[in-house]
């Protein structure tokens, strides 16, 4: 079993070091061979007369739920063929800037970057511009619908012969979740965090109609997806400079300046370093040898962390295991958060590695990204930031202290409604009540019923697959992970704190060098998934999921957002039929020199040029 875990993991290792085809066809031919080896085993395993032990049985009943690995081998081959043909086009994807003539297309790396600089400038020109890269790149996942149609038969028809009970792949992979209620509590923590969303959106929304004019961004109306500096409005920290509290309180904190004069791998040291402070093992020899942790040409530089299985599992130290890290890492303040935020996925690898390999996993899938966002919560502090000389002369105030809590609201609650979306739509269309000729209508609507937003061109159901515009879809990547994590990392971070003895607001806690918090997480990452969520945090004193530690971090914001709230519509615009002017047909209202261009000009195998680059790939890398 764990050589075939480890010859998949080295195959899709090198695949997404070096997309190639011949890369791509071992990836497929090893997990074909992984994929024979989980059904054979399932198959047996049914059986088992340790079915009545507890802890065996638990293991088995993973080791049955093989999902579309029980297609027949022909169909498998078909299934992580299309797999690889949406990966390597979403990787290679490229988009031409407008009024740019010279052949040179930029990658979405670079077209981020822009957006971001132009979200942040605010001129007519540069709402101009995000509208044709937000198009041009969503137009580039249109030839993907075919592929993807016939993935989501060949998956279905996978989980359904695993014989586990599943109706459909979204039932499969709720099943991670071991909740027989999962889809409705979801919806009921959404309910808890909708309110607190609202607040942000009415605000944003007012200071954005102000600044850009009612044909632009309508006061009452649904905002365009493409102004937030970010392709799918999950990240609004380029905004900040329009919605600030206070900027008469000093600038954003930002470390950009300071990494600027450190190498890619001493941003990796400095993480390391930290969790050792916490008590936690340091990263092994071969991960420094073996992690990509720099761009190269035909990588996807979409981050993640491997473990890759390798060693005893049952005798594993702290010294042991092969586990890497594959970033384009750009020395950034929002980088040095991502490389903490992956190096926590490598922390859960390396605490729960004396597990028996069936239980080497998160306690769900939600654990695992909440691990590294609850590190970066307290990385990202300005008072820690300072002790560590990445920050100079932190301003101390109350309005201060608003601003930096809008700064990590604009990143952490901004996202909210996206991280429930993008599987809500996903589960729909496993289910088969989402037709194929109704992706594009059914994912425009339910961006806008819980991110109310709107697309800022016309979509067509008969040409457009905005969907998959977006990694995750394309990756097969289930993303309401990412929904639990901004929730459940508040909790972490709130227990954390406590065990470190913080007594201040929670928001100023930084937990570095605390052991008794670093105690605390290893009971939540030792057990690996050998125990269930539930059971994991009752142990560490949480009783359940909710939103009460995540409205305690912001709540001199809300209180902040109640009042400023009073100048602007409060009317949440989730079927709204507005569109923004089109392009060439608005009033000019910001007519200052905006244009933005890549330093050294664009091609899809250049590195990201400027330092501006800070802050625009949070949640890009969002884990893996």
């Amino acid at each position: 079993m764990q050589p075939l875990y480890t010859a998949s993991a080295e195959a899709n290792w090198a695949n997404n070091i070096d997309i190639s085809e011949d890369n791509a066809a071992n990836a497929g031919r090893v997990d074909a061979e992984l994929a024979r080896w989980a059904t054979q085993t399932g198959s047996c395993a049914e059986g088992s007369l340790w079915k009545d032990v507890e802890v065996q049985k638990r293991a088995l009943d993973m080791i049955l739920n093989v999902g579309p690995a029980a297609l027949e081998a022909e169909e498998y081959k078909t299934y992580n063929s299309i797999l690889q043909q949406m990966q390597a086009h979403y990787s290679t994807a490229t988009v031409a800037i407008e009024n740019d003539y010279s052949g040179n297309n930029v990658d979405l790396g670079e077209i981020e970057e822009i957006m971001y600089i132009d979200a942040g400038k605010g001129s007519d020109q540069n709402y101009e511009q995000m509208r044709h890269l937000w198009e041009g790149w969503h137009n580039t996942a249109d030839v993907q619908k075919e592929n993807y149609t016939h993935f989501v038969e060949l998956s279905n028809k996978g989980v359904i012969n695993s014989d586990m009970g599943h109706a459909d792949t979204g039932a499969y992979w709720r099943s991670w979740y071991e909740d027989p209620d999962f889809e409705k509590n979801m919806e009921n923590l959404w309910s808890e965090v909708s309110e607190i969303y609202q607040k942000l959106f009415f605000y944003v929304r007012g200071r954005m109609s102000a600044h850009y004019g009612e044909e632009r961004v309508a006061a009452k109306e649904a905002m365009p997806a493409h102004i937030f500096g970010n392709m799918w409005a999950q990240d609004w920290s380029a905004l900040y400079p329009f919605v600030v509290p206070h900027p008469e309180a000093g600038e954003r904190p930002d470390a950009t300046d300071a990494l600027s004069g450190k190498t890619e791998k001493e941003m990796f040291e400095m993480a390391d370093q930290f969790f050792q402070g916490l008590g936690l093992p340091a990263m092994t020899n071969t991960f420094w040898e073996k992690s990509q942790l720099t761009k190269k040409d035909n990588m996807v530089c979409h981050a993640s962390a491997w473990d890759f299985f390798v060693g005893d599992a049952l005798s594993a130290t702290e010294a042991d295991g092969d586990y890497r890290i594959k970033q384009c890492t750009v020395k950034t303040h929002s980088d040095f958060v991502t490389v903490h935020h992956e190096m926590g996925h490598i922390q859960y690898y390396q605490n729960h590695a004396a597990q028996p390999i069936v239980f080497r996993n998160g306690a769900n899938p939600g654990f695992h990204e909440a691990i590294g966002d609850t590190i970066a919560l307290s990385v990202n502090t300005p008072a820690y930031l300072q002790k560590i000389g990445l920050l100079d002369g932190v301003t101390e105030s109350p309005e201060a202290d608003l601003n930096y809590l809008m700064q990590t609201a604009l990143t952490k609650i901004g996202f909210l409604p996206f991280g429930y979306v993008t599987d809500l739509w996903r589960w729909k269309v496993f289910s088969g009540d989402t037709k194929p000729e109704q992706y594009q209508s059914s994912w425009t609507a339910l961006r806008n019923e819980y991110q109310g937003i709107v697309p800022p061109v016309a979509r067509d159901d008969a040409v457009n697959f905005d969907a998959a515009a977006k990694f995750h879809i394309p990756n097969n990547t289930p993303y309401i992970r990412y929904f639990i994590s901004h929730v459940l990392q508040f909790q972490f971070y709130e227990k954390m704190c406590d065990a470190a003895g913080h007594k201040d607001e929670l928001y100023k806690c930084s937990f570095a060098d605390s052991k008794p918090a670093g105690e605390l997480l290893k009971t939540i990452l030792t057990p690996g998934n050998s125990k269930d969520a539930a059971t994991i945090l009752k142990e560490v004193g949480i009783e359940k999921m909710s939103a009460d530690a995540l409205k305690k971090y912001f709540e001199p914001l809300l209180t902040y957002l109640d009042t400023a709230n009073k100048d602007y519509d409060t009317t949440f615009p989730s079927s709204s039929k507005w569109m923004p002017c089109a392009a060439g047909e608005c009033p000019a209202k910001n007519d200052e020199s905006g244009s933005t261009t890549v330093p050294g000009e664009t091609t899809t195998s250049g590195t990201m040029p400027t330092i501006f680059s800070s802050i625009i790939l949070a949640l890009f890398a969002l884990l893996w």
